[in-house]
C-alpha cells in the first residue's frame, strides 16, 4: 500500500513540472508573440496601440490640429535655408527628441537625425504630441482658436522666436508696445 502510494506521488510530481512548465512556454509564447507584433507594427510605420493610447495620440483636439499640420507639412524637404523637415519636423527637434526620449526613440525604432527621411507619419504625430503640444500644454486652452495658433506659432518657430511672437502679441492686446529686449519673456 505504502509503495503504491509512492509510486503514485512520483507519477505526479512530474506531471506537475509538466503542467507549470508549459504554463511558462505558453507565457513565454505570448511574451514573444506581443514583441513580434509590436516589432511588425512599428516596421509598417504603426506605433502600437498602447503607445498611442499611453501617450494620447487619439485625442480629438490633437488630431484635428495633426490634420492642419500635414496638410501643411506633407513630405520631406532640404532647402538650403532650412534644416532637412519630414512632415515639418526638422533634422534638430528629430535629434533632440532621441536625447529626451532615447529608450522611447530605440524601443519604437526611430531613425536618426541623419536618416530623417525615414521618419514615418505616426512618429512624427509622436514627436508633435510629447515636444510640443504637451509639452507647451497646448490642450489646456479652452478656446481652440487661441490653441491652435499658439500650436502653430511653436511648430513652425525656434522657442525663442515664438516665445518673442507670442510675448508681444500679449503685450499688442493688453495695448502695449512691442516687449523690449529687456523685458522678460511669457
Amino acid at each position: 500500500e505504502k509503495q503504491e502510494k509512492a509510486s503514485a506521488e512520483k507519477k505526479t510530481v512530474p506531471e506537475k513540472k509538466i503542467a507549470v512548465s508549459q504554463k511558462t512556454e505558453k507565457l513565454k509564447t505570448g511574451v514573444k508573440k506581443k514583441v513580434l507584433e509590436k516589432e511588425a507594427a512599428v516596421k509598417k510605420g504603426k506605433l502600437p496601440q498602447q503607445v498611442r493610447a499611453e501617450y494620447g495620440l487619439d485625442d480629438e483636439k490633437f488630431q484635428r490640429f495633426m490634420g492642419i499640420v500635414f496638410k501643411h507639412e506633407g513630405g520631406y524637404r532640404n532647402v538650403s535655408w532650412d534644416y532637412p523637415t519630414q512632415m515639418g519636423i526638422t533634422s534638430i527637434t528629430l535629434k533632440n527628441f532621441w536625447k529626451n526620449n532615447k529608450k522611447l526613440a530605440e524601443e519604437l525604432d526611430f531613425p536618426t537625425a541623419g536618416n530623417i527621411k525615414d521618419l514615418n507619419k505616426e512618429q512624427c504625430e509622436l514627436i508633435y504630441k510629447k515636444d510640443f503640444y504637451d509639452y507647451y500644454r497646448i490642450g489646456d486652452f479652452k478656446n481652440e482658436s487661441i490653441a491652435l495658433l499658439l500650436f502653430d506659432i511653436r511648430v513652425n518657430h525656434s522657442s525663442k522666436t515664438a516665445s518673442q511672437i507670442i510675448a508681444n502679441g500679449i503685450y499688442e492686446a493688453r495695448g502695449r508696445k512691442n516687449v523690449r529686449r529687456t523685458d522678460k519673456i511669457v
